[in-house]
Order: structure tokens, then C-alpha cells, then sequence
């Protein structure tokens, strides 16, 4: 199961609902990290259509846009209903409606956004003037916004959307992301014998992960820290561990599959996410907290951007940057094997009531219904 097929899981939810016919348009490959990511084959269970289509700039959801496949598939279904699930400034964006109000005039347009902070595109270069321009066309011609999160959905109305917003999370599978046995690893990676702090994702900079390092050299117990991820911070980090004397801590875990995810955080007594926001950038979701809360790995996130909203009472929160208090809410963990088992439950708990892509079928569900009655 690869990364399309992870987040296709929507597609299967929503399938499921006997009044949708579903018609997925998406790109032939993607570039992810350089590599291209191939869309692979429906499984017994995707009740639905999937048309593929080249583009160009793939890997880039701002620049790209399709070449084949957008006329065809809007020209022989003509939808009711077209939820195009990139930022409103995007080119896909663009061209989706454009043509859409040519082809099927009567199809209601729904977005998604992940945008939390405010960008007011200036018009200093032709690009972002454009990037302006797409913003506001797309305001206009749309009916529908879905926001995956709250801070999201103020942006759009701060920006002068006024129309109807539904927020809409992301969602996870709980039957992949589960509490599972993972003795055979956890001796491979050589932590069998210590408490286990883990971090999953990119390694750069404003992760905060060199605040991780700096909290956790002045812990007093036997620890792990093990990261699973790449990035041009890694160096860094090593050097910083070094000089703090807890080199010897790190285990670094660079490329793994999505199916192999649930194993790493079932290695983990502890996972944190210690974002903190840069004037371009602040956490939108923090997928990995709810896919190790899933495992009932009890998680420790920084106030940045959704954390506090994802984690609410099902985990740790401490302010970005402050390591002495991502210190001692490590301390409070460790020391503290009940307070794990009780947030681990509550986590897993919470994304079943709230992150999985069968809630998220049922919003998006519950929207085309409000949608499809103003249909003429």
C-alpha cells in the first residue's frame, strides 16, 4: 500500500453511500522526494472510478495543471457536485472551474484549503500577482469551502470569503494504524532496553527536533530517540547531540513505506512533535500525532498552529521553543507509566471519534446533501 493508496481511503468511505457516484480525477504519477509515486490499482473495495490524467509540474499542487484528462472527464459525467481538493490559488484550481462553468454549468464547486496564515499576494512579481488573482477568481466561483481546520477557516473569511464553510479534518485508518507487537524490531534497532522517544517526519528546522535534543539531554533515565525521516537537518542534529554528550541515543530510521509506519510508532513509549511557527509556516494538522495516537502512543506536540486542536485532552502540550517545558512534560511520562497507558487509550479514542476517513466520508457526505438540493 503506498502513499496514493493511503489517501484514497476517502474515496473508499465515500463510495460506500449508495446515492454518490464517485469519479476520482487525479495525476498519473506524483513526484514525492524526487521519486515518482504511481497511482496503483483499486482494491475490491473502491467501488468507484478513477481517471488518470498527465500534467504538468507534477509534484508541484500550486504550478501544476493538467494537460489530458480534465475535458474529458468534465465533458462525459458532468457533475453535480466537483470537490477539487487543492489550495484555491492553485493552477488545478483554476482550470477545474474554468472549464467546469463552460462544460457543466450547473456542477457546484467545493475547495479545500490547508492555508493557516494569512498570505496577502502582493502583485511584486507576475507570479503571485497571479497567485492573487486565482485566489479571488476562485472566491467567486465556488460555492463551498472545506477547511481542515479551524485556523484554515478563519483565513478563508479574513480573506473575504463569505460563503458556506464546513470544516473538514483529514482522516487516518485505524485498521492499519493500531497497537501491534514489535519485540522483533524494537531488538533490531537496538532499543529492547530503553524507553523509547520518537519523532516522525521531515528534518528540518522549524520541526523543532534540535529542541527535542536539547530537552532531552537533561533527562535522568535510560532513553532512545529514535527518528524516523530525512532531511538536510540530520547533520545538524548529530553535531548538536554530540556536543550535548547523547549521540549515542539517536537512532536515525531514513526511508520506510506507509505500511511500514504503524511498526516504528508501536516502538515508541513516547512521540513528539515539537513544531514551532516561522512567519511562512505553522503546523497544519501534525498527521503523525493521530497516527501514533491510532497505535496508543502517547504524544507530547508544541502549541504551533492545530497541535493543541488534534491532541486535545488525549496528550501533552507545551509552548514552541521552550525546552525546559518539553522537559518536564517528558519527565511526567516517563516517570509516570499510568499517565502513558491513560493518554495512549484516550488517543486512539479521540481519532476514532474524530480522524478517520469514515468521519471524514460522513462530512463530505452530509455536505453534497446540503449541496445537491439547490442543484436546478
Amino acid at each position: 500500500m503506498g502513499v496514493l493508496r493511503l489517501s484514497r481511503k476517502k474515496c473508499v468511505g465515500l463510495s460506500k453511500y449508495k446515492d454518490i457516484e464517485l469519479v476520482l480525477l487525479t495525476p498519473r504519477y506524483w513526484m514525492l522526494n524526487y521519486r515518482k509515486i504511481y497511482l496503483e490499482q483499486k482494491q475490491a473495495d473502491e467501488n468507484y472510478r478513477i481517471v488518470t490524467g498527465k500534467t504538468v509540474f507534477p509534484g508541484n499542487s500550486w504550478r501544476g495543471f493538467y494537460y489530458t484528462g480534465l475535458l474529458g472527464t468534465l465533458y462525459r459525467f458532468k457533475p453535480d457536485i466537483i470537490h477539487i481538493l487543492q489550495e484555491p490559488w492553485s493552477f488545478f484550481t483554476f482550470q477545474t472551474i474554468f472549464f467546469a462553468r463552460i462544460l457543466c454549468p450547473r456542477s457546484k464547486i467545493v475547495f479545500l484549503t490547508w492555508e493557516n496564515i494569512y498570505r496577502d499576494f502582493s502583485y511584486d512579481s507576475p507570479l503571485t500577482g497571479l497567485y492573487a488573482l486565482i485566489d479571488r477568481y476562485t472566491y467567486r466561483n465556488s460555492d463551498y469551502a472545506t477547511p481542515t481546520s479551524r485556523e484554515a477557516a478563519q483565513i478563508l473569511q479574513r480573506k473575504g470569503f463569505s460563503k458556506r464553510i464546513r470544516v473538514i479534518p483529514w482522516g487516518t485508518d485505524p485498521q492499519l494504524f493500531k497497537k501491534i507487537e514489535v519485540d522483533e524490531l524494537r531488538e533490531k534497532l537496538g532499543l529492547t532496553d530503553s524507553l523509547v522517544i520518537g519523532y516522525v517526519g521531515r528534518l528540518v528546522q522549524e520541526k523543532g527536533i534540535l529542541t527535542l535534543i536539547e530537552a532531552a539531554s537533561k533527562l535522568h533515565a535510560n532513553y532512545k530517540i529514535l527518528l524516523v525521516g530525512s532531511g538536510p537537518l540530520k547533520e545538524a542534529i548529530i553535531a548538536r547531540a554530540k556536543s550535548l554528550e547523547i549521540d549515542d541515543c539517536l537512532v536515525f530510521v531514513e526511508t520506510i513505506s506507509q505500511r511500514e509506519l504503524p511498526q516504528y510508532y508501536n516502538c515508541m513509549d513516547i512521540l513528539v512533535l515539537p513544531s514551532f511557527a516561522t512567519p511562512l509556516w505553522k503546523e497544519q494538522l501534525g498527521r503523525v500525532l493521530f497516527e501514533a495516537m491510532a497505535c496508543e502512543v502517547p504524544v507530547v506536540g508544541s502549541d504551533s498552529g492545530e497541535i493543541p486542536q488534534v491532541i486535545g485532552e488525549a496528550g501533552l502540550i507545551f509552548p514552541q521553543g521552550k525546552t525546559e517545558e518539553l522537559r518536564k512534560r517528558l519527565v511526567s511520562l516517563i516517570e509516570k507509566p499510568g499517565l502513558r497507558r491513560d493518554l495512549g487509550c484516550g488517543g486512539r479514542e479521540r481519532v476514532l471519534s474524530k480522524y478517520t476517513w469514515q468521519k471524514y466520508a460522513q462530512e463530505a457526505h452530509s455536505l453534497y446533501q446540503e449541496l445537491i438540493e439547490t442543484v436546478p
